[in-house]
């Protein structure tokens, strides 16, 4: 997968997810079977077409690779 730099007006989850695509090394298609999330939706996640992605659909793209998104109080 190619890599994607962080954009600063893209949401800060969405970089999270786009960093966990990155170091954990899976193909999109495999992701796409999985999650049922389109390998193109995530494709313009990477490449900064979509800017503000529906959390849920994040949720499922990332939850194959053993991750899940979270609410945690403040400090």
């Amino acid at each position: 997968m190619k890599k994607s730099k962080p954009m600063p007006w893209r949401d800060p989850v969405l970089e999270e997810v786009i960093r966990i695509l990155n170091t954990r090394n899976v193909s999109l298609a495999y992701l796409a079977e999985k999650s049922g999330v389109s390998a193109s939706t995530m494709r313009n996640w990477i490449n900064g077409t979509t800017r503000r992605p529906q959390r849920l659909t994040m949720e499922f793209a990332i939850r194959p690779m053993g991750y899940e998104m979270t609410i945690q109080r403040r400090k």
